[in-house]
């Protein structure tokens, strides 16, 4: 019931705010009790029990009004009037949500809350979309791909979902997203400009920078998931930020996939030979190192006498080598 008389009463609530502000400064203070005093002495004509819910009532709430209610509404919820107020938001908000904070101040003239406000819904969503049954989600993640930029908005919303999955570890659910995603983040890509673009796609990647420095590997990366690094260094292997993330998790929950990972790195290499990894640089060099010491380790005598597998790791020794990385070349000189 909290929730229902949220939403009838809001925009009672705001209209009367609205008309106490006439003729005021916009800084001068407006005693909620002097509010609560109107509200009273409206005849609402009935009990509040006995008011129905509109569905169409969210429709005028803005994302202030809506982040209240998400916070009331639980994430594991069932419940028919929950479901259809998410159903009805979440194309009101989606737009808002991922949209640059440049742009939100200048159509709003104030971004100054929306930051927190937006990571609080993100947060609440994400734990929502993992708990739905797999065939649910398309309708409500649909909204957010419809409206998916190279923003740091973006990022974060991709950070939300990962977050949420490593406490909830809803396997299936996770998935679905992250497949649905991948089309719009290919997209993305025909823009390899784009500021941002290098933040989202480290995100998209499960290459974040929240690990911690120890892990090995992710409940939620198994071996049936790894056509995400697949596809990706054979789709999108000319963005720098692909090599980089790629290098990452090899060195963190893809510890456990390094024999698919010299296949990941290698896609790229023969493709982009001249790629240019720009501020990305030393951090890839430095993950390629790591995880090309720890291979040769294990796999020294079979690159030597497997000439397959040794022609898949001299074009990244190369790669690397010319980017002034001395432990490559040690390491190629190691198997000539």
């Amino acid at each position: 019931m909290p929730l229902l008389s949220y939403i009838k009463f809001k925009p009672l609530y705001k209209n009367i705010l609205a008309k106490k502000r006439r003729g005021k400064g916009y800084w001068e203070r407006i005693p909620k009790s002097s509010i609560l005093e109107e509200l009273e002495k409206i005849d609402i004509g009935s009990n509040l029990l006995d008011i129905p819910f509109d569905i169409m009532d969210v429709e005028i709430l803005d994302i202030d009004d809506l982040e209240v209610i998400y916070q009331l509404i639980p994430s594991i919820t069932k419940n028919d009037i929950h479901l259809d107020i998410y159903t009805q938001s979440i194309p009101l908000l989606a737009s808002q949500l991922l949209k640059d904070r440049r742009y939100y101040k200048e159509e709003s003239g104030d971004d100054t809350s929306i930051y927190s406000l937006r990571r609080r819904i993100c947060k609440r969503f994400a734990n929502f979309i993992l708990q739905r049954e797999k065939g649910e989600i398309d309708k409500y993640l649909e909204p957010f791909i419809n409206f998916f930029e190279a923003t740091e908005e973006t990022t974060e919303f991709i950070e939300e979902i990962i977050t949420a999955e490593n406490c909830l570890n809803n396997y299936k659910q996770f998935w679905h997203i992250w497949t649905c995603l991948y089309p719009k983040i290919k997209e993305l890509c025909n823009n390899p400009s784009n500021l941002y673009l290098k933040d989202v796609i480290i995100n998209y990647l499960l290459a974040w920078r929240w690990w911690r420095e120890d892990i090995k590997e992710w409940h939620s990366l198994r071996r049936e998931n790894l056509f995400l690094y697949y596809n990706a260094s054979k789709e999108i292997g000319h963005i720098p930020a692909v090599l980089y993330s790629v290098s990452r998790v090899l060195n963190s929950i893809g510890n456990n996939y390094k024999n698919e990972g010299i296949d990941w790195i290698h896609e790229i290499v023969k493709k982009q030979k001249t790629l240019e990894l720009s501020d990305l640089e030393s951090d890839t060099l430095h993950n390629l190192e790591k995880f090309l010491k720890k291979y040769f380790f294990i796999n020294r005598q079979k690159i030597k006498e497997k000439t397959k597998l040794k022609n898949k790791i001299i074009p990244i020794l190369d790669f690397i080598v010319e980017r002034g990385s001395i432990h490559g070349y040690l390491l190629r000189e190691s198997i000539l």
